[in-house]
């Protein structure tokens, strides 16, 4: 049976993946400024998008049922 993670490592997962988000925005935005293919733009908002998905997924089953208690 999986051990659950400590408080510590799950921040520390959403910071990295705060970061991994960060870099693929910014490698989209850096291919549409220099007018890379609509293939390669569409391939990187796509890798985004799916990244987005997963990473809201997480946050909203970790944090968000503990800041809905908080009302």
């Amino acid at each position: 049976m999986a051990s659950e993670r400590t408080s510590e490592e799950i921040v520390e997962q959403v910071r990295v993946d705060h970061a991994r988000l960060d870099d693929l925005f910014s490698e989209l935005r850096d291919a549409i400024a220099d007018g890379v293919g609509s293939a390669t733009i569409a391939a990187l908002f796509e890798a985004l998008r799916a990244s987005l998905e997963v990473h809201l997924a997480q946050e909203d089953r970790v944090y968000y049922p503990g800041l809905r208690g908080l009302r």
